[in-house]
């Protein structure tokens, strides 16, 4: 193994969470200590670029350290802690200003555990304590088409922005139909009509993003899409092993080790990095790449 020579690395604070969503797609186990977590940032923040993500952060207000030791100043989360007062505070005595919750118009009740009224008292209480939010809407077969109504409603419920994200049938994912997933033709569909809507909105009012699991647009020759597997960035879970992406952070996909406070991992894969990595595998069930990431060329 070498050291990793990437930019970017994404520590995976936790798998606990306080609820059981039907498309969570967890599929890693574990916690770091917090102590750990923030030794460990420290080390290795003037190297690589540092991001942390749960499953759900805010099971220990610990973590919230490490976020300040990096200045993120936002924080993903189901929003359920976000009821107690003190987690509250302690996002405020720990510099964070966003919050990025799942919000998943035209499917939310199907996929969250959490309400849409649950989420309304939640968002009520973030602006009270005028902290921002934005929403992250997984798009399946089902809601493709309402790219411009999530848009709007986002709008008029105050978000600062919107991530769109591919559905990806990993972790309890794996459980929900096959029929949720987008074919090519539905994903050029989702690209033209987040390309129209961001006509409508200035960044200021509504930044409209989208994750790199639709893959690349291909109609669009700029399109920046480069799937970063394993190459610019790596996530850490909380057993030290590194994986390539979040979505491949599961036993058998590991391509190397936290050691020593030094992130070595193997020979990089030589893959085609005009396609999502994860989407050709848990959606297209490409079984030839999956083969080739977990055991090599």
């Amino acid at each position: 193994m070498e050291e990793f020579k990437g930019k970017k690395i994404k520590f995976m604070c936790t798998s606990k969470c306080n609820i059981n969503c039907e498309h969570c797609y967890i599929s890693y186990s574990g916690a770091w200590d917090p102590d750990e977590l923030l030794e460990t940032i420290k080390v290795l923040k003037d190297k690589y670029e540092i991001l942390l993500n749960g499953a759900e952060v805010l099971t220990n207000l610990e973590y919230l350290k490490s976020y300040k030791e990096i200045h993120q100043p936002w924080i993903m989360t189901n929003g359920l802690a976000l009821l107690n007062k003190e987690t509250i505070k302690a996002l405020k005595d720990n510099e964070i200003q966003s919050v990025s919750m799942s919000y998943h118009f035209g499917i939310h009740e199907d996929i969250s555990k959490v309400t849409l009224k649950t989420i309304k008292r939640i968002l009520e209480i973030l602006r009270e304590n005028d902290i921002n939010y934005r929403f992250l809407t997984t798009i399946t077969s089902k809601n493709y088409k309402q790219i411009e109504y999530m848009c709007e409603e986002a709008y008029k419920i105050g978000a600062k922005g919107i991530m769109f994200t591919n559905f990806i049938r990993q972790g309890n994912g794996q459980n929900l139909d096959r029929s949720l997933i987008l074919t090519q033709e539905k994903i050029n569909e989702v690209f033209n009509l987040i390309n129209y809507v961001r006509t409508l909105y200035k960044k200021e009012e509504l930044i409209i993003e989208r994750s790199g699991t639709f893959g690349k647009n291909n109609e669009i020759s700029n399109d920046r899409f480069k799937c970063n597997y394993g190459h610019d960035s790596v996530c850490i879970t909380p057993d030290k092993n590194v994986y390539p992406c979040i979505f491949t952070s599961k036993p058998g996909f590991e391509i190397g080790k936290l050691i020593d406070k030094k992130v070595m991992i193997k020979e990089n894969l030589n893959l085609d990095n005009n396609v999502c990595v994860a989407r050709e595998i848990y959606n297209n069930n490409n079984k030839k790449l999956e083969k080739t990431i977990k055991f090599g060329n």
